[in-house]
């Protein structure tokens, strides 16, 4: 029985591993594309509407999203983007209403696109928020999950017969000692 238990508990342990490292490999491929927009070539593009959206949380808090979009052209081609940066997430009704009061409707921007997909593009360039916070998991995750791989490890090995047992102390009420192997 205990060893069924070990084996769910090294498996519980690994997935949380596999999910911190998807997290990281996600924020990994957030990072690199945040520092290649700083690159990209530029249009001119128009805000053709912006408005906050609310998220109801897991645990029934708010968050805010500033929902914007714009339209731009390159080498004669429409397109219609909606996204600020990359990396961008919900947040405070404050950090989505100074998104909102950077773009209001009409206001003519620059537009970076991607070179080879004119129709990925942002308004901010470089690294925001959500990149940092997907590292950030990922690695908590990934930390996690082997430190606690280790930890059934080592408590597998202590139940193994003939493995060295660990003892312990008892102080009884009269204030002597007795050890417990």
């Amino acid at each position: 029985m205990a060893q069924m238990s070990n084996r769910g508990t090294q498996l519980f342990c690994s997935l949380f591993v596999v999910i911190g490292l998807v997290a990281v490999g996600i924020g990994i491929w957030t990072l690199a594309k945040s520092i290649r927009t700083e690159h990209w070539p530029v249009a001119d593009g128009i805000i053709q509407s912006a408005e906050m959206k609310s998220h109801e949380g897991s645990k029934g808090g708010m968050t805010y999203s500033a929902d914007v979009t714009y339209t731009y052209q390159v080498a004669g081609a429409g397109y219609t983007g909606d996204k600020v940066s990359i990396g961008q997430m919900s947040s405070s009704s404050e950090y989505a209403r100074g998104i909102l009061d950077r773009y209001p409707v009409g206001k003519k921007v620059s537009v970076h696109y991607l070179p080879g997909d004119p129709s990925d593009a942002v308004l901010e360039t470089g690294i925001h928020g959500g990149t940092w916070i997907c590292l950030g998991v990922g690695t908590a995750f990934t930390l996690a999950g082997i430190m606690f791989l280790q930890v059934s490890r080592a408590a597998a090995r202590a139940q193994i017969p003939g493995a060295a047992q660990s003892s312990s102390v008892t102080v009884q009420p009269d204030g002597s000692m007795t050890m417990k192997r």
